[in-house]
C-alpha cells in the first residue's frame, strides 16, 4: 500500500508539474488538509491531468485524475467539476493510513485564504489555456468577412 501512496502523492515519471501552489488550509467535504501543496500535473502521452493536494508531513493526500473537459466546464459554468474517482488517504485516530476511494469524487474544493483561492482559480485559467467557443450563427470561420478579399 505504501507504494500505492508514493504514487498518489507524487509526479508519476510520465507527468510534469504545470501548477505548484501552497495553502494553509484545504477543504473538501470529507478532508481539511493543513499546510498543503496543490500540483496540477499532466500525462506526456495522453496530455489528461491529475489533481494532487498533500499535505507537507505527507499525512493527508488527495489525488484525482480530472475529467475529460474540466478545464471546458471550468470556463462555461465558472465552476469547477470535481466528481472524477479521486482518492483519499489519511490518518486514522490510532497513527494507521487509510486509503478511500471515491468514485463520485468530490463536490466541492476550499481554501481558508481567499487570495489562494483567487491564485488557484487563475492558475486553473492559464493551464487550461482559452476554451474554444462554437460559433452558433453567422457565417463559417472559413469565408472571408463581406468587404474582405483573401490574398
Amino acid at each position: 500500500m505504501d507504494l500505492f501512496v508514493i504514487d498518489l502523492q507524487y509526479p508519476r515519471d510520465d507527468e510534469k508539474v504545470l501548477l505548484k501552489l501552497q495553502a494553509q488550509d484545504v477543504h473538501t467535504e470529507r478532508m481539511h488538509i493543513t499546510d498543503a501543496d496543490i500540483m496540477i500535473l499532466q500525462k506526456a502521452k495522453t496530455e489528461r491531468f491529475r489533481l494532487v493536494v498533500r499535505s507537507k508531513t505527507g499525512y493527508s493526500v488527495l489525488s484525482q485524475e480530472l475529467t475529460k473537459d474540466f478545464f471546458q466546464t471550468l470556463a462555461e459554468r465558472n465552476t469547477a467539476d470535481y466528481s472524477a474517482l479521486s482518492f483519499e488517504v489519511l490518518m486514522n485516530s490510532s497513527g494507521k493510513r487509510e486509503v478511500k476511494k471515491c468514485p463520485r469524487g468530490f463536490s466541492h474544493l476550499f481554501f481558508s485564504d481567499s487570495k489562494i483561492e483567487q491564485v488557484f482559480t487563475m492558475g486553473l485559467a492559464a493551464v487550461g489555456g482559452p476554451v474554444t467557443q462554437h460559433q452558433i450563427e453567422g457565417p463559417s470561420p472559413l469565408t472571408p468577412m463581406e468587404g474582405v478579399e483573401e490574398g
